[in-house]
């Protein structure tokens, strides 16, 4: 049981790093790129005092070494809190532009002062991406206060000279009518883009592939994603798995490779989802 001692020291935790990280550590070293675009999808788990030994500061730094071996070109964060939001910038932004949104508010995650609100978050390579522009997407909760949204990044790819787009978004583990209404309202954003060649739709979308009830089954029909493993995205902090893919990175370009990431470093899960990296023609 979780005492009221520990409450306090978590909250007070919480609190400060919001305010810890005010410079870009340059210790990030990267693989080199090449003109395919390797896009990873991560719910990287909100900090939650009940996690224990599996908190967010214990998994945190792991995290980092993650992705530096993998070196992505992209990555869509969902589950992320203010203050997680500023420590993944200070240890990745020599390498990485970002773009986030705390769902909350609608505001920018990364400067927001909403110390327990939780958000989306891309990170994209400086050395081959420039910004365009962003926007939201509100989406379906299932719930009185709507929270759900997806994240919408126009990005200008400077190795293939051409515009992308990327949707990261979480949605509701509830409902499957949410579900569903949140697939159209991306569908209906996806039929309206006009300039951008290349779509990567990304993110905890809660269901899998053979829930038709929530309306995947039409993106599987429009898009290539990464093909479901026995061993599932999801771990709930143990290495058995339960088979459940959840997390997908829908595309409208083919799949060089796919693959989900289970590595842990120092015996530290990354979080209670594992990541998905994919390799995407250019």
């Amino acid at each position: 049981m979780i005492t009221f001692k520990e409450k306090i020291k978590w909250f007070c935790r919480v609190f400060s790093e919001m305010f810890k990280y005010n410079s870009v550590d340059t210790n990030l070293h990267l693989a080199e790129y090449d003109t395919n675009n390797r896009i990873m999808t991560f719910n990287i788990r909100r900090d939650v005092l009940k996690d224990g030994a599996n908190n967010w500061q214990y998994r945190k730094e792991s995290i980092i070494k993650m992705i530096e071996k993998y070196s992505p070109d992209i990555v869509c964060m969902q589950e992320v809190m203010p203050h997680q939001a500023k420590y993944l910038v200070h240890k990745l932004g020599a390498e990485y532009y970002n773009a986030g949104l705390e769902c909350g508010l609608g505001t920018n995650l990364v400067t927001s002062k909403l110390v327990f609100g939780e958000g989306l978050l891309v990170f994209y390579r400086k050395a081959k991406f420039s910004f365009l522009e962003k926007s939201k997407i509100k989406l379906y909760d299932g719930r009185t206060f709507n929270f759900r949204r997806a994240l919408v990044v126009t990005l200008f790819d400077t190795c293939n000279n051409r515009e992308i787009t990327v949707i990261n978004t979480h949605f509701c583990h509830l409902s499957a009518e949410a579900r569903k209404k949140s697939f159209e309202k991306i569908m209906a954003t996806w039929h309206k883009i006009q300039n951008s060649d290349t779509v990567y739709i990304c993110g905890d979308f809660n269901c899998q592939l053979n829930e038709t009830a929530s309306g995947i089954d039409k993106f599987s029909q429009y898009f290539f994603y990464n093909t479901p493993t026995d061993k599932g995205t999801i771990n709930h902090y143990s290495d058995k798995g339960n088979g459940k893919t959840i997390d997908f990175i829908f595309s409208n370009k083919p799949y060089i490779h796919s693959e989900v990431i289970r590595d842990k470093f120092d015996n530290v899960f990354l979080s209670d989802h594992w990541p998905v990296l994919s390799t995407i023609e250019c």
